[in-house]
């Protein structure tokens, strides 16, 4: 079993170039490796030999990700793999994460960009404080969080069927424009019974919308204790991981890390912790 890390933190040789970085982990980890293929699936291959030392952080980035990918690993752990990308580069990352799935690896990684998690993830795990507060796949997570809002297009809004409203137990918010009003609910009781009251009040009711919690909600709800582990009344516990390239060097090239953590894993086994500060 294969496994390679990508550490926030890593550092790396100023005085050697990318390929040598590259086929100094091949040789940590006994394997031949193409360098020049490395480097182009990471997006650098006109810089194989230029020193390290000269490079953006975006570009160490991508060495370092290049790094990790050498031996064809069987889990993959990214620690905010995306730090220094740019657009691109975080849409290319997110390819090569989905490539390494396909390959048949686990990957795990560790993000603050919870948009990131959900663009890529099969499950998600949130932390606070080192302990697991809810894991799952991102639908099972809002299915347990069971809240959403509800966007009704009327042609008034009284005030008192907004009072009304905000009376239904289950209710959390209720606002409105000229032509809608916005109901966020938990349960799917209170949305059926504000609907309805909508459509008993002669408004002009003519459609609805309903639009699920985003997986930054779902943070928010769990690290604020709202969102329960499955199968628990009070949060769980557990843990979130990160590493390292395999091959650090003497120059610092990280940044201070890890408050929201994601993974993508292989379809035989889809675990993906993702953390959180509160």
């Amino acid at each position: 079993f294969r496994t390679s890390a990508l550490l926030e933190g890593y550092g790396v040789y100023s005085r050697m170039t990318a390929r040598e970085h590259v086929q100094r982990a091949a040789n940590a980890k006994g394997v031949v490796v193409d360098t020049d293929e490395t480097l182009e699936r990471v997006g650098i291959p006109g810089a194989a030999d230029r020193k390290a030392g000269g490079f953006s952080k975006g570009m160490r980035q991508r060495m370092a990700v290049g790094m990790a990918l050498v031996g064809e690993p069987d889990l993959l752990i990214l620690d905010e793999p995306s730090t220094g990308l740019d657009p691109n580069g975080v849409r290319e990352l997110r390819d090569i994460i989905r490539e390494e799935n396909r390959r048949g690896a686990t990957v795990f990684f560790s993000s603050h960009l919870i948009d990131q998690v959900e663009a890529v993830c099969d499950r998600v795990g949130i932390l606070k404080n080192g302990e697991m507060v809810t894991e799952g796949d991102v639908d099972d997570l809002r299915a347990r969080l069971d809240a959403s809002v509800v966007t009704a297009a009327v042609e008034s809004t009284p005030d008192s069927l907004l009072g009304e409203l905000r009376a239904i137990d289950g209710v959390e918010e209720v606002s409105a424009t000229d032509r809608q009003m916005v109901v966020t609910a938990r349960g799917g009781v209170p949305k059926l019974r504000a609907l309805e009251r909508i459509e008993r009040a002669n408004v002009g009711f003519t459609d609805f919308t309903t639009t699920d919690p985003s997986l930054e909600e779902i943070f928010e709800e769990a690290t604020l204790g709202a969102l329960t582990p499955a199968g628990q009344d009070e949060s769980g516990s557990g843990a979130g991981g990160g590493g390292g390239p395999g091959d650090g060097g003497p120059d610092d090239a990280g940044d201070d890390g890890g408050s929201e953590a994601g993974e993508r894993s292989a379809p035989d086994r889809a675990e993906t912790p993702t953390e959180g500060d509160a």
